[in-house]
């Protein structure tokens, strides 16, 4: 039995040079479908095991839109199948191009769309592809695939405003750690040379920064590769138990930082319940579900007993009430959404406040940094400077 082999091409799609990938019995039968698609092709080769394709992977922006365009496609009536080979002749959509083939092959063979998302799970986590299926289940594909695009771009949007917060003052300390380096290893040797002339003790501060000077230039090379070494060490055990239970540990108790990192948790783990509910899913999956996606270990353990204390027959505000990772507003909220029968509501509610605040503290995040940021760049550079002017001062008491 033949094997399908994927090939790499190269080629024109409504006048814009495009690249990607597409699995074929053989290279013939690769162009006949590429053209299909109206692509001109101008190279194909394929695939070996080492080749790098000259393309971007797909982000989850990419994705988040493919779920929109995808649900209205299918809202209005279009097939999966057909919809999936309208999006891949979108320019939009050149990064999942491999994918969306992918997915027509398997749909086109009998998969359900659920088991053919399953085989990018880089893409496609199991919440979605768990939603997806119950979509098709319940007739409710187009609504769930509309829910699953607005949750990933609400995470998306909160990110790059964290990121966006974070920029100016890692910029800050980026120059003011070079401009340290510089002062350390061209400026502060040649005062040294100058103060040899000079027939006093010198300041301790003064004789430390020196010696730093000494240390930085003769031995850069060495404290490069132990930094290298240190992040490759960090980075290789990462994932090691003992290493994500301190680092988990820290994100969720340190003074400043733990309230940020306690509300992004709090308000994914209230996005993606709504998103549950609303699919059908019972709380007992959906807990499941949603501890496997949460990365901070001791939430983990948190959801992972409130599924237990739900199983032997409590409701979802008893089950998180004793836990103190689980504010007392968010506790009451639930209750009264149970009490109410209005629980997806009011989870999506306690995402919506905790979103909120993440976003203020966001956007005033450089204000709050900025008089560290200044502490720390006076401590650095107004160090050095005043290091190395400190004889200079004393040199009238000399002569």
């Amino acid at each position: 039995m033949m094997k399908k082999k994927i090939y790499v091409w190269r080629g024109i799609l409504h006048g814009i040079n495009k690249t990607g990938e597409i699995t074929a019995f053989s290279e013939n039968l690769a162009k006949v479908n590429l053209e299909r698609k109206e692509i001109k092709v101008l190279a194909i080769t394929k695939k070996s095991p080492f080749h790098k394709l000259n393309r971007k992977n797909p982000t989850k922006k990419d994705v988040a839109l493919f779920f929109h365009q995808l649900a209205t496609l299918t809202s209005a009536g279009v097939p999966i199948s057909q919809a999936l080979q309208i999006l891949s002749k979108n320019a939009e959509h050149v990064r999942l191009s491999f994918i969306l083939d992918q997915l027509q092959e398997d749909i086109s063979s009998g998969k359900d769309f659920a088991q053919a998302l399953k085989n990018f799970p880089k893409q496609f986590d199991t919440i979605t592809c768990q939603l997806i299926q119950n979509g098709e289940n319940t007739g409710t594909l187009d609504f769930i695939m509309e829910r699953i695009a607005q949750q990933k771009e609400k995470i998306i949007l909160l990110k790059q405003k964290i990121k966006q917060a974070l920029f100016y003052p890692a910029m800050i300390m980026l120059v003011a750690m070079i401009v340290s380096t510089i002062m350390l290893t061209c400026i502060v040797p040649r005062f040294a040379e100058l103060f040899q002339t000079m027939h006093s003790k010198l300041p301790a501060f003064t004789l430390l920064v020196i010696y730093l000077s000494h240390i930085l230039r003769n031995d850069l090379p060495w404290i490069a590769i132990l930094l290298l070494a240190a992040s490759a060490a960090l980075y290789c055990f990462r994932h090691h138990p003992n290493v994500q239970i301190k680092r988990d540990w820290i994100m969720i108790n340190f003074p400043g930082l733990n309230s940020i990192v306690r509300k992004i948790i709090l308000a994914r783990f209230a996005r993606n319940l709504a998103t549950i509910f609303a699919a059908g899913i019972p709380i007992t999956e959906a807990l499941n579900m949603i501890s496997c996606i949460i990365s901070n270990l001791y939430y983990q353990k948190a959801i992972q007993k409130a599924h237990f204390a739900i199983s032997t027959g409590k409701q979802l505000h008893a089950a998180i009430g004793n836990q103190s990772l689980f504010p007392v507003m968010m506790q009451q909220m639930i209750q009264i959404g149970e009490e109410t029968g209005t629980l997806e509501k009011m989870l999506t509610k306690i995402a919506d406040f905790y979103e909120a605040d993440i976003d203020h503290l966001a956007t005033h995040l450089s204000k709050l940094l900025e008089p560290l940021i200044m502490v720390i760049l006076g401590v650095l550079i107004g160090g050095l400077v005043i290091a190395m002017y400190l004889p200079i001062f004393k040199l009238g008491t000399v002569i």
